[in-house]
């Protein structure tokens, strides 16, 4: 369902850069450069391997901060580019089962620690009243593992693709208050480099961001 909904995500993404461009004077264009720094709360869904040998599912809770830039242009009221960002998020494992309650009681690593890398691709409305939403593609997500030993996780590449949904308030021309909401699918895990991607290790995240921005418009000469 997710997949299903990030395309719909996408084709809405294509459709309103198109209509922008239609109502857009070119007189008014502006580079468009987006400096932000927010911290995030959220979940990861990863399935695990139950004492009856079935698949479960189990949930860490998340929270850690991101930094980044927005890049791209604007005419009128309309934005589009691409998305930069770099994070460091804890993830807590808290499903109480068996799984757990034996790596907690062998003393082994119940948090992970992972940096990631985020490429993604935008479109962004301003409306009048100093409002703005936009819609993004996540076309490259890395997530590494750095905390623990390599037989607890450290090391591991996990990779997918994701999209996001983002209000904004702009008490002012240079600065905006943002709330930023994005599921990350990541399907595939390169581990002392082999690669895998197997319902086993399928991870899904959802991140709900809070972030302070500062909007800059550069006009081009004409």
């Amino acid at each position: 369902m997710w997949k299903l909904f990030g395309s719909l995500i996408r084709y809405c993404s294509l459709l309103l850069l198109i209509y922008g461009l239609q109502l857009c004077n070119p007189a008014e264009a502006y580079v468009y450069l987006e400096p932000f720094l927010g911290y995030g709360i959220g979940s990861q869904s990863h399935p695990y391997i139950g004492v009856d040998d079935t698949i479960q599912n189990g949930e860490s809770k998340a929270y850690g901060t991101s930094f980044g830039v927005r890049l791209g242009g604007q005419m009128d009221s309309w934005v589009a580019g691409v998305d930069l960002a770099r994070s460091s998020y804890h993830f807590n494992i808290s499903t109480p089962d068996v799984l757990v309650s034996t790596l907690a009681a062998n003393g082994s690593l119940t948090e992970n620690q992972f940096s990631t890398k985020e490429y993604a691709v935008f479109v962004s409305y301003l409306f009048p009243a100093i409002f703005r939403v936009w819609i993004a593609y996540s076309f490259s997500n890395t997530f590494t593992q750095n905390k623990g030993t390599v037989a607890q996780g450290r090391g591991e590449i996990r990779s997918g693709a994701g999209y996001k949904f983002g209000v904004g308030w702009m008490p002012h021309d240079f600065f905006s208050v943002n709330f930023e909401f994005k599921v990350v699918n990541l399907d595939t895990l390169e581990k002392s480099g082999q690669m895998y991607s197997t319902i086993e290790e399928a991870r899904t995240a959802y991140i709900l961001q809070f972030s302070l921005s500062t909007p800059i418009n550069i006009s081009l000469p004409y």
